[in-house]
């Protein structure tokens, strides 16, 4: 095996367990003889971004595409390392170049979702999810992701049907169960919404949201004395 190859094993390996700094020394050491190393440099760029230094990371990245240009793991961490940088416009097009190199990819295909989603483009958000969702039909992200577009866009009866399906695979899940109450009491099920927030204070006592939120659903009933013990506990919590 060739040294540079021995290195870059051994760096993935601490890279993979954490050991970012360990790891980017010898994606450096690779780069110092073969400046035009493209895993080198993509992995040298992620290790970047996962630090948070997000422009070194797109320089890095950009200059891996520039020798592996047909890689969609480098397209999509690209995106990855914009986004998290605020360009948000230069993210979205790096995921779908990596959608264009392998359509199946599915962190692309997620993270181009959430970017959508966060440029305000909800039909784009919502498509992207429901593709990925046909890979993945159990991600609890991606469904409580697309329940978050779906009310966004007044479409209450899909929002409620992908929360439903996120407490079937995660019944305790307690920002579902949040948004679940919350969207019942938008479309005026006022005893199913107090009755899942009462589900949830039951599970997960310490839930301030839920607290405010029954509190807010009694007052409306003119039942004070609960509403208030809901109000001060929020406030305590």
């Amino acid at each position: 095996m060739p040294w540079d190859a021995q290195i870059l094993q051994s760096a993935v390996e601490r890279h993979r367990a954490g050991d970012l700094n360990s790891a980017a020394r010898s994606y450096r050491e690779i780069l110092r003889t073969n400046p035009a190393h493209a895993d080198a440099l993509h992995l040298l760029g992620v290790a970047c971004h996962q630090q948070g230094d997000h422009l070194a990371g797109i320089d890095f990245i950009s200059r891996a595409i520039a020798q592996k240009p047909s890689s969609p793991a480098f397209h999509s961490n690209l995106g990855a390392a914009c986004r998290a940088a605020g360009r948000l416009k230069d993210a979205a097009d790096s995921f779908r170049e990596a959608l264009r190199l392998d359509p199946g990819h599915g962190d692309a295909l997620f993270n181009l979702a959430n970017t959508c989603r966060a440029l305000g483009d909800l039909e784009g958000a919502a498509d992207y999810y429901r593709q990925y969702l046909q890979r993945v039909p159990r991600s609890v992200e991606a469904l409580v992701a697309l329940a978050a577009v779906r009310q966004s866009r007044q479409q209450i009866p899909e929002a409620l049907a992908c929360l439903e399906r996120v407490l079937e695979i995660e019944p305790d899940r307690a920002d579902a169960l949040n948004d679940l109450g919350s969207l019942l009491k938008s479309a005026g099920r006022l005893d199913e919404a107090a009755d899942v927030f009462r589900r949830l204070i039951a599970r997960k006592p310490h839930f301030a949201a839920a607290h405010h939120n029954l509190a807010n659903i009694e007052r409306s009933r003119r039942h004070y004395d609960i509403a208030r013990h809901h109000y001060e506990t929020a406030l305590r919590l």
